[in-house]
């Protein structure tokens, strides 16, 4: 995906569909050119209850991420699979910013418990969390909608060190 069209497609999801999930087709297609397609599967759980797939999105999960990165023969519910990090699709640029599923909630783990790596996104702007409540980066491209930053965001997320498990609780 190029620098317009990835443009033109958010602009066309915002002004044309105004849900949460027409900004997901953009997300998965930009993993689908950065993620090491041998190494890594991009799995679209946003439909998926709780404890669905234990390893990949658990019970006691604090809510199910829109999307999960796993090992490349993942299949589902084989219990070997290991969950590498997640993306939470969010319409609103405020609800990008909240970020409100990173932390434990009670009994309800957050995604940094479950998940070294979290993205926050619509598309417009993208938050990366490693293992901490601080953002590592961000990227928004409501203030900075040039090819230089596209091109920081394509090698940002080809930065992220997808198998630097944590160790879970």
């Amino acid at each position: 995906m190029n620098f317009r069209t990835f443009f033109e497609k958010l602009n066309d999801a915002e002004n044309k569909s105004s849900v949460e999930n027409a900004y997901s087709h953009i997300i998965d297609y930009v993993f689908d050119v950065i993620l090491d397609k041998n190494v890594f599967s991009l799995i679209d759980t946003s439909t998926w209850n709780k404890g669905a797939d234990g390893r990949i999105v658990p019970k006691n999960i604090i809510s199910t991420p829109d999307f999960v990165i796993t090992d490349r023969n993942y299949k589902f519910n084989d219990n070997t699979s290991n969950a590498y990090g997640c993306i939470e699709v969010k319409y609103a640029d405020k609800d990008v910013k909240q970020s409100l599923r990173l932390c434990d909630d009670g009994d309800s783990k957050g995604y940094l418990h479950h998940y070294q790596n979290v993205l926050y996104t619509n598309g417009w702007i993208w938050i990366y969390y490693d293992r901490k409540t601080t953002p590592k980066w961000t990227i928004n491209f409501r203030k900075n909608q040039t090819n230089k930053e596209f091109g920081r965001l394509l090698y940002e997320l080809c930065s992220i060190e997808w198998k630097n498990l944590k160790e879970n609780d």
